[in-house]
């Protein structure tokens, strides 16, 4: 079985190391980016626990103008990150 290899085809040479350069950039700020939202969750979901029943959306909406739906997405993806590392996982509810 062989692999194949796709080459974009770019104009030129400029616009190819142009466009090859922020290529780069945006692999290494979506990086930057998933660990961020993975840390963010992780914070949402310890607040959620500490601040008690009833007082989570309004923390959200004081701090950051952020619905439930928001933060339970944003949660999400770090509860499943941190899941797939781990094997364990707390989330926050959109429906609590």
């Amino acid at each position: 079985m062989s692999t194949a290899v796709t080459i974009f085809n770019y104009p030129n040479e400029d616009v190819a190391a142009f466009c090859e350069e922020q290529a780069t950039a945006i692999r290494e700020l979506s990086t930057s980016l998933k660990r961020g939202i993975i840390n963010i969750g992780v914070r949402l979901t310890q607040v959620k626990a500490m601040l008690g029943y009833g007082n989570f959306d309004d923390w959200l909406s004081f701090q950051f103008g952020m619905a439930r739906s928001t933060a339970a997405n944003v949660a999400g993806t770090s509860s499943s990150a941190t899941k797939s590392r781990t094997g364990s996982s707390t989330a926050i509810s959109s429906s609590e």
